[in-house]
């Protein structure tokens, strides 16, 4: 019986879910596996895979990665264009924001407000690794050898996932800076298709990449889904905790600024 089940359980999903939770933790986030939230949208409850929560004592601002995982042993495959996020402004790829954390980025990067020609710092491009972005981002992300559309599936749950505590965020009164990054974690090869500059097609084995997405309820909201394969994830998880902490570094003095006018006292140490 034992053996029935561990075949069951294997062939679920599970042990990678497991996995991906247990890096997670020992990257010192809080997890929740098997998340419950209420897709208002669409008018149900929906499970996410699992939250990996930053730590915040105070409560201000509030990082998580909503993470689906999609075990197979198909490889999944990275379709990009050097052109993928033409246009569209570099903050919005960067996660899934509340209206008040964009806004904050976006002043903190703000070098000179009336320099037209150069109105941002790009040394915050510097400090927080993910805003800069890969010369090529996916703009599809496809499961090889499949007649079913697993890959998008998994894109819309992450996204659902990460759209969820962005809306009850902006719904509320106190200023509040909530970021969610999206994660697709997977445990069989990736692929990166793309064509080179001489219109040759190229594909290579990678750890991870970057896939552009907008929500399809929610058609305001448009960012990177990461794609993370099991074997990359301590590696992940290390980048992951180190630009919370250099989030939480440039969000500091706006945290001060909201707790003084809400308590009219100092901030915590």
């Amino acid at each position: 019986m034992i053996d029935k089940v561990r075949e069951w359980v294997t062939g679920q999903g599970y042990p990678l879910e497991m996995r991906t939770a247990k890096a997670f933790r020992a990257g010192q986030f809080e997890v929740h596996q098997s998340e419950i939230y209420f897709d208002e949208e669409a008018g149900k409850t929906r499970e996410i895979d699992l939250i990996a929560v930053a730590p915040d004592i105070v409560g201000l601002t509030r990082i998580n990665f909503a993470v689906e995982c999609k075990s197979s042993k198909k490889p999944w495959v990275i379709f990009s264009s050097n052109q993928a996020t033409a246009g569209m402004n570099i903050f919005y790829s960067y996660a899934v924001m509340s209206q008040t954390a964009c806004e904050a980025l976006m002043d903190i990067a703000r070098s000179d407000p009336n320099n037209l020609k150069n109105p941002f710092d790009f040394a915050l491009f510097q400090r927080l690794k993910w805003l800069r972005k890969d010369k090529y981002i996916g703009y599809t992300f496809r499961q090889a050898f499949s007649e079913t559309d697993n890959a998008y599936t998994a894109l819309v749950s992450a996204m659902r996932a990460a759209c969820h505590p962005i809306n009850k965020a902006d719904e509320r009164k106190v200023p509040h800076f909530q970021i969610v990054f999206p994660v697709i974690v997977i445990d069989s090869p990736l692929v990166h298709c793309y064509l080179d500059e001489n219109n040759e097609m190229q594909l290579e084995q990678v750890d991870s990449g970057e896939v552009i997405f907008t929500a399809p309820d929610q058609e305001r909201i448009t960012t990177c889904i990461r794609i993370v394969t099991a074997d990359w994830l301590p590696q992940f998880v290390t980048e992951a905790a180190k630009e919370v902490e250099q989030i939480r570094l440039e969000l500091l003095p706006k945290e001060r600024a909201i707790w003084h006018d809400l308590f009219g006292i100092d901030y915590p140490a």
